[in-house]
């Protein structure tokens, strides 16, 4: 269903249905509903354009869509696996893999073999997500590595 937004209050949206929902029932075109973040699927702008298709947006179901973000498998749902990042400038949340698929890229020579891919399995996370592996990862350098 679209909603016509035409108003917020705290972390509530409001509006009114743009649409007859498919299910038959109390809900119909024009009625005034409020919602959260995590409820909206796709935005519909001014210009006829969509969203998460001009900024490449992902579902989460528990953050709601958020920009995309990718990480090794083992990141995605491990803990204190170690945290490395791709130099990727301007991006808030660059490709990042775990001490293990740092260990065979080095191996691999830095290069994205066959190998290395099958270690990594590159995994999609929401950006919420992405902050937390990246928490629940990341190790203090060590002492020698301070200088």
């Amino acid at each position: 269903m679209w909603v016509r937004v035409d108003g917020e209050s705290g972390s509530f949206f409001t509006g009114c249905l743009a649409n007859d929902p498919r299910a038959p029932g109390r809900m119909a075109r024009g009625l005034r509903v409020w919602f959260g973040a995590e409820h909206i699927v796709d935005i519909l702008r001014a210009d006829g354009g969509q969203a998460s298709a001009l900024h490449r947006l992902v579902r989460c179901d528990a953050h709601g869509s958020t920009q995309p973000a990718f990480v090794c498998r083992h990141l995605a749902t491990g803990e204190d696996l170690g945290f490395h990042a791709a130099n990727e400038p301007g991006n808030p949340r660059p490709e990042a893999w775990c001490d293990a698929c740092d260990q065979i890229l080095r191996e691999e020579g830095w290069e994205w073999t066959d190998r290395a891919e099958q270690a990594v399995r590159i995994t999609l996370l929401c950006a919420a997500c992405y902050d937390a592996a990246e928490a629940r990862n990341r190790r203090a350098p060590a002492a020698g590595d301070l200088d």
